[in-house]
């Protein structure tokens, strides 16, 4: 089986993304399940993402919104139901396939420790409160049983938590993200502004922090755009999960994740994609939506 556990899907799951990126009046549930089937991931967390907290059901709920937009597909063709009440996964299957995709939730929960934000990334919730203390946040995550992914740890110039943070919390992180798919601009490129640090060192520097503290790493897509996901992946075998609820899926993954028992496939975003999905953004902000992307990008 291989995992996308950081993929955003689309910039925002609302407008003005939805056109901006193309996929307008589109159901995002079906080009969802496609571009998985096509880069054979059976499993993705589908990262939801904002400065505030998120209202369950709302657009910013991309766990549920892609939930309903499967329930809009007719019920003869398509097959899905929620493993729980908790929302931490749903499966959906498509007659024509006949291979199912597990979605988990998950979330970037913005920190706020002592007036810097940082970025937290879990799976199995996109209910964790925003703006709370490291440790605070790392406390509910504990408790509630989530997966804790040490994100792009040295991305710092966005929100990356830095060596010294991560050494000091690390007990409490299942993984640390070492293979990004967005980190694709070579290291030399990293004078130019915004673009530049976002090079292949953020990945190498957090991959030796890894090794260094006999951490397993994941590789991920971060993908924002619906046909990025499975750049990158873990990879293992479906024995590894048990898909009887969604509580023992959750721990089964954790268990996975921490026992490293997986392996790594890794890739990242082609420049000139890289520079379209950015683009797009960029359009939005033009647009005037500047106060929501400051909300719901990453």
């Amino acid at each position: 089986m291989k995992a996308d556990l950081h993929y955003h899907g689309a910039i925002g799951m609302h407008e003005p993304w939805l056109s901006i990126q193309g996929y307008g009046a589109k159901n995002l549930m079906g080009l969802v399940y496609d571009a998985a089937m096509e880069k054979e991931v059976d499993v993705i967390a589908i990262i939801s993402e904002r400065a505030e907290n998120i209202v369950k059901g709302s657009e910013h709920d991309r766990f549920n919104y892609l939930f309903r937009e499967a329930e809009r597909l007719p019920k003869h063709y398509f097959r899905f139901k929620k493993l729980g009440d908790k929302d931490i996964a749903f499966i959906f299957e498509k007659d024509s396939k006949n291979r199912q995709l597990i979605v988990l939730n998950g979330q970037t929960v913005a920190i706020n420790e002592g007036g810097k934000r940082y970025d937290h990334l879990v799976i199995g919730s996109n209910q964790v409160p925003n703006n709370k203390s490291l440790l605070e946040t790392l406390e509910y995550c504990k408790e509630n049983g989530l997966i804790q992914i040490l994100e792009h740890p040295f991305y710092e110039s966005h929100f990356g938590l830095g060596e010294k943070l991560a050494e000091e919390y690390l007990s409490y992180y299942d993984a640390v993200e070492g293979h990004n798919s967005q980190m694709a601009w070579p290291k030399w490129l990293s004078w130019i502004p915004l673009v530049g640090k976002a090079n292949k060192s953020v990945n190498a520097k957090a991959q030796k922090f890894s090794w260094k503290q006999s951490m397993p790493w994941i590789a991920d897509s971060d993908g924002h755009r619906i046909k990025d996901v499975g750049i990158s992946t873990i990879e293992f075998s479906e024995a590894g999960l048990d898909i009887l609820s969604e509580e023992k899926l959750l721990a089964s993954l954790k268990l996975l994740i921490r026992r490293d028992n997986f392996k790594n496939n890794t890739s990242y975003q082609p420049i000139p994609d890289w520079l379209s999905w950015t683009g797009q953004f960029m359009y939005g902000v033009v647009k005037g939506e500047k106060r929501e992307v400051k909300r719901d990008f990453k």
